[in-house]
């Protein structure tokens, strides 16, 4: 079996249209009539194999080990965010400006990590 996943998929979803489409007629519309109507179509056919191949992404990401450091990568962040925040702000409120300064390091260091990860 060759071609990859997508050219399968997009394969697939064109037999499907056209079927739909021609219904009765299909196997007597030519080659060149049946291409015709694929390229009308095309922009439709690639958003469906497109949301296709997501969904299959998505379904098998579930419950893997990458998924679930991600998860907790993202509650790590959610933590020093609550935790900085509030002590920038007390930090300012008591005028300790090194401890201003460490947590808005802190803050800007656990924002640029999310950044550069995406």
């Amino acid at each position: 079996m060759s071609g990859n996943l997508r050219d399968i998929v997009t394969g697939h979803q064109e037999e499907q249209v056209l079927r739909q489409y021609l219904q009765n007629n299909y196997d007597s519309t030519s080659a060149a009539e049946k291409a015709r109507f694929i390229s009308a179509v095309r922009d439709t056919i690639d958003r469906e194999v497109n949301s296709i191949l997501a969904a299959f992404v998505e379904e098998a990401q579930i419950g893997s080990p990458e998924k679930k450091r991600r998860r907790n990568r993202n509650i790590l962040n959610l933590l020093a965010t609550l935790v900085s925040t509030p002590a920038i702000g007390y930090a300012v409120n008591i005028e300790n400006w090194v401890m201003v300064g460490l947590f808005s390091a802190l803050l800007l260091v656990v924002q640029i990590y999310i950044i550069a990860s995406e």
